[in-house]
């Protein structure tokens, strides 16, 4: 298991509380695996994070502990500073592959990132974490993600973004175009007559 320190990650939220302090964690906790980490940062909010997770950052490294969450949040925070991210992707992947949990978060985290901006590349992450995942999930967690992800996989991606959204925006576009498509399904299809040539 990995002994880490949290610090400003508020898992409760699913967001960034720069005011939450330190929060101890032992991994594996799965209940983590079911919550949403990509809710919008202000740039203000997001160049205190990358503050204080590269501080925490360089802590853990003078201790010899676990930089992987802290490495997390950094990719997180510059995300929200418009920086590119998925070099910072790949270079945690090697670290997250030591533990089940870690290779989770990495991919649902990084997905959800994506999906807030309605990028193309977002869902094959999440869908990726999602598997991964199936042993791992309390069983509320596996519903609520599975449902989750269900209602996102309505949405249409681009590999343009768009301004970011928080988890309920999406969700609430997601059920509308859900409910758009079930009524077109219902709807009965208008039988033409070929000898009308006024239809």
């Amino acid at each position: 298991t990995w002994n880490l320190e949290l610090g400003t990650w508020n898992l409760e939220l699913g967001t960034w509380n720069l005011e939450l302090g330190t929060l101890n964690l032992t991994m594996p906790q799965p209940s983590i695996l079911g919550r949403w980490y990509a809710n919008p940062l202000p740039p203000d909010e997001a160049r205190q994070l990358l503050a204080r997770s590269e501080q925490r950052e360089q802590e853990c490294k003078r201790h010899g502990g676990n930089t992987f969450t802290c490495q997390l949040q950094i990719m997180v925070s510059r995300f929200w500073l418009n920086e590119t991210i998925h070099d910072h992707y790949l270079m945690l992947r090697p670290v997250a592959a030591r533990n089940a949990h870690g290779r989770v978060l990495l991919e649902l985290v990084y997905g959800q990132l994506l999906i807030s901006k309605r990028l193309a590349g977002g869902m094959p992450h999440l869908e990726e974490g999602f598997k991964q995942a199936l042993r791992l999930f309390a069983a509320s967690d596996y519903l609520q993600v599975m449902n989750r992800h269900r209602l996102l996989r309505q949405l249409p991606l681009a590999d343009t973004p768009t301004p970011a959204e928080p988890l309920e925006a999406l969700l609430t576009t997601a059920r509308v175009i859900e409910r758009m498509k079930q009524s077109d399904k219902l709807r009965p299809a208008l039988e033409h007559d070929p000898k009308d040539t006024y239809g």
